[in-house]
């Protein structure tokens, strides 16, 4: 059969059928958070609002993260991985990928069966992460930046032995801040990373490339950049709007693309130049390293 990408609709909270402290909007949820980098400090900030009343407990070798975790979450810090697994309810995982062997030698025996396991480490299967924990219920997930500021979009994958409360309660998580797409073959994580995971880079390098060219022009730096940063979001917010439909990218360049006029002469330049080749070769090897990371076959593509 056909493999599918699920995209899970928002549901009503709390959920009536569900048990645990998790599915209650009215108790006390612990969450433990191995690795207090941005992403870890986006995703707090998102679950703060979705649970009011959230109790974190954070780690990192950095000790000036966990302060800020503390100062602005309230978090408590502890010492080890260990200590702060102890009774969560969700173990968010955010530590670098190649340190995930040593992570699961520090936490052995430390995380309760009830736990759930989110992790956002890029490259690393469902495999690896329950072998490593020594876990069953686990989340692979791939986030992206934007998460940031609530406009992310996370694509993730729950192992066999999530209930259908706990996918319910993943969605109602990754959900906290952005968009989230369950998917049903952890191939798509891989191009997932390669494509939203890795995507602001590709944005934001395009927007720097385009500050510097007005600069070229003569624009003062401030009002170049100005003018990209609103022409990116306008861009962004138009492509999604009612009022474009269905509407795919080519159609809508092809209404802003004049015959003979400068939108042309410029989308001439940058087709010669290799534009879109050069961008898909570059997402490629972003799927061929997610690929490498996770140990399995990366001789893909072209």
């Amino acid at each position: 059969p056909r493999r599918r990408l699920v995209m899970l609709r928002r549901l009503p909270l709390p959920f009536a059928p569900l048990r645990g402290r998790l599915h209650s909007s009215a108790s006390t949820v612990r969450i433990a958070m191995v690795g207090c980098g941005k992403m870890a400090e986006a995703l707090a900030d998102g679950l703060q609002t979705t649970f009011p009343k959230l109790e974190v407990h954070a780690f990192d070798l950095n000790e000036s993260r966990t302060e800020l975790f503390r100062s602005r979450f309230g978090a408590v810090v502890h010492s080890s991985a260990g200590e702060a697994v102890r009774g969560a309810d969700l173990l968010l995982l955010a530590c670098k990928p190649q340190n995930i062997e040593a992570v699961g030698k520090e936490l052995a025996g430390s995380i309760d069966e009830s736990t759930i396991v989110l992790s956002i480490l890029a490259g690393t299967p469902l495999r690896t992460l329950s072998s490593n924990l020594g876990v069953t219920r686990a989340v692979r997930s791939m986030p992206n930046t934007p998460a940031a500021v609530k406009e992310g979009i996370t694509v993730w994958m729950g192992t066999p032995e999530l209930s259908e409360g706990d996918r319910q309660l993943v969605a109602k998580v990754l959900g906290a801040f952005g968009e989230e797409v369950m998917v049903d073959d952890e191939k798509y994580l891989d191009m997932a990373t390669a494509i939203s995971g890795s995507g602001p880079a590709y944005v934001l390098l395009l927007m720097e490339s385009m500050v510097d060219a007005g600069v070229h022009f003569g624009f003062p730096r401030a009002v170049a950049t100005k003018l990209v940063q609103q022409t990116v979001k306008g861009t962004a917010i138009y492509a999604m709007s009612p009022e474009v439909g269905q509407a795919n990218a080519t159609s809508l360049r092809g209404d802003i693309t004049s015959p003979g006029g400068t939108t042309a002469s410029a989308l001439y330049e940058l087709e010669k130049g290799g534009f879109r080749t050069t961008v898909s070769d570059g997402l490629w090897a972003a799927y061929r390293r997610s690929l490498e990371l996770g140990g399995n076959n990366s001789n893909v593509g072209p």
